[in-house]
């Protein structure tokens, strides 16, 4: 997984690409918590990704919550590649409303998430 930051400024667009998967996960995490620690508004934007798993879904889902505990906004970029979209129906992710959690209605798993 390879990730590219874009701007200094909020909103920070943090570039995504490669494989989302477990053998990435640690690197993902870093690049999460960086981006979090460091800006007020992260939007995730993926560019070729090949391949998520559930564990790249966890770790958006705490990267997430995460943001809403620091008063931060973490979102996902409009364009979804199919690898994504995928990984989230078939984890059983999408859904229709946020998680009790989500006190800024903001759920990354929440609409876009079609066929």
């Amino acid at each position: 997984m390879h990730s590219a930051m874009r701007g200094v400024e909020d909103p920070h667009v943090l570039k995504v690409k490669g494989l989302g998967t477990i053998e990435h996960a640690q690197e993902l995490r870093q690049t999460l918590l960086g981006a979090l620690e460091n800006y007020n508004d992260v939007i995730l934007e993926f560019e070729e990704l090949q391949e998520a798993d559930l564990t790249c879904l966890q770790l958006l889902c705490s990267a997430h919550e995460t943001s809403v505990a620091m008063n931060k906004r973490f979102s996902l970029h409009d364009n979804r590649p199919e690898a994504l979209k995928k990984a989230v129906r078939e984890a059983g992710y999408a859904r229709t409303r946020s998680c009790h959690k989500d006190t800024q209605n903001s759920c990354l798993w929440v609409g876009g998430w079609q066929v």
